[in-house]
């Protein structure tokens, strides 16, 4: 039986409890049974669950290993581009033609900021941000917090 299965006859079951079609001994019984399905398919699942943890985990190293080749292939771009910047400059070299590509340079302008305290306020940027940590212990210490409360949350874990 699969857990589709096994959620359908306990909507049915918990059906035929409500409309009280069903005696004491007999929805035991049905209860025990759909325990034991669960606790069957749930096997299944939490197999599945941890293939799936090994199969992430075993992508996670890959992409790190790729991740790092493209940083590599990323790095060797840019020395190729600091190479030509280099001689077209030394050589007073404005454009480059070439089979695959036009070379130039196009020029464009950023902001430098070599000193904070001297900026106008309105041209620093500040994030505001809740201390989680703070508004949590004021608040299992009975204090009143405006604009927070602490729910409990409820996690399934898998080990």
């Amino acid at each position: 039986m699969n857990i589709n299965e096994v959620i359908q006859i306990n909507n049915q079951f918990s059906l035929m409890i409500e409309n009280e079609e069903l005696d004491d001994e007999t929805i035991r019984d049905t209860f025990e049974l759909i325990k034991l399905e669960v606790e069957n398919n749930s096997n299944n699942l939490v197999a599945y669950y941890k293939d799936l943890d090994a199969e992430i985990a075993k992508n996670k190293e890959v992409s790190k290993i790729y991740g790092e080749y493209a940083k590599k292939l990323e790095r060797k771009k840019e020395n190729i581009k600091k190479t030509l910047t280099y001689f077209m400059h030394a050589t007073n070299t404005k454009e480059i033609k070439t089979d695959f590509a036009k070379i130039n340079f196009r020029k464009s302008k950023s902001v430098s900021v070599y000193d904070m305290s001297l900026l106008p306020r309105d041209c620093i940027l500040t994030k505001e941000e809740a201390s989680r940590t703070m508004i949590k212990k004021m608040l299992e210490a009975g204090e009143d917090v405006q604009g927070a409360k602490l729910i409990e949350n409820e996690s399934l874990q898998i080990r």
